[in-house]
């Protein structure tokens, strides 16, 4: 998590907190691990080394009210064990270094404009990748039977798809292709994660952390029981948070907010990774529906 210096103006503006030496060296991390009771009596004992103890007893109540402000907002003095750009270092090769790699998810997208009623769509999706050369990615629109979309490289690496909406199989020179001629229709989730496993390529271009900026860590929060760092940024058209386990550091969800041409959209992924030894993962299967 990434360390924030406490700030004179963003905390407080009484001066007489700002006399206390020590307290503009700590730093802020969302964490819930260190008592209460223990962080002030720290923080007391520091100030104890070069303060008189009627100026600490004077700054006991400022320091207190301070440090319970922090704490009901999930905050407390720590230092901090990871950094941002860390973070983001160890996501990547997380998936850049993976043998095997298989999740199933779903993404939510709404969209509203002005005096229209929101309108949202869902798709369910799964994914699984080996470096010895097998992939395959699937898809459907929920509501909809023959929406089942596929894409797959064998082990000859011989890459084809096959969409349930025009019944056709398609082969392709590159998986890389395959994958991006998805992207429209699948909301991007067929480039999403595979941009992570494939980065050693390049040809599916930048991951979700590439073109972010004002990078700030979040509280870590649980997601499907497993709690996860919890990272924000911006972009050019609007903003994201993204939320990665730290067991493993693979995405768990990531949600985004952008505004284009007066049309608000909101769109949250959902990455559910797992293990399994079986190979029917991998298999080509067309010709399928989907039971509503």
């Amino acid at each position: 998590m990434s360390s924030v210096p406490v700030s004179r103006s963003a905390i407080v503006t009484d001066p007489l907190l700002f006399e206390v030496p020590f307290l503009t060296d700590l730093t802020l991390v969302g964490s819930n691990e260190v008592n209460f009771l223990s962080v002030i009596w720290k923080i007391l004992s520091c100030s104890t080394k070069n303060t008189p103890i009627s100026n600490h007893i004077m700054y006991a109540p400022k320091i207190t009210l301070l440090l319970f402000f922090l704490f009901t907002k999930g905050i407390i003095l720590k230092n901090d064990p990871i950094t941002i750009s860390t973070l983001i270092e160890r996501t990547g090769d997380a998936y850049a270094k993976t043998v095997r790699y298989l999740d199933s998810g779903k993404v939510v997208s709404t969209f509203k404009n002005a005096g229209i009623s929101p309108t949202s769509t869902a798709i369910y999706f799964r994914t699984a990748y080996s470096d010895a050369g097998p992939f395959n990615f699937e898809y459907y629109k929920l509501g909809q039977s023959n929406s089942l979309y596929i894409i797959n490289r064998d082990k000859k690496r011989m890459v084809q798809s096959w969409w349930g909406i025009n019944n056709k199989t398609r082969t392709y020179l590159t998986l890389d292709e395959a994958l991006a001629a998805a992207q429209g229709v699948s909301t991007l989730a067929s480039t999403m994660i595979p941009k992570f496993l494939f980065v050693k390529d390049g040809a599916l271009g930048l991951n979700i952390f590439n073109d972010m900026r004002d990078h700030l860590l979040l509280q870590p929060e649980m997601i499907n029981k497993t709690l996860c760092y919890k990272l924000s940024g911006s972009y050019k058209t609007g903003t994201a948070i993204i939320w990665i386990g730290q067991n493993d550091f693979l995405i768990r969800k990531i949600d985004i907010d952008q505004t284009i041409k007066n049309i608000e959209f909101h769109t949250e992924y959902f990455f559910t990774p797992y293990n399994s030894s079986d190979n029917a993962e991998f298999q080509f299967r067309p010709n399928r529906t989907i039971k509503l």
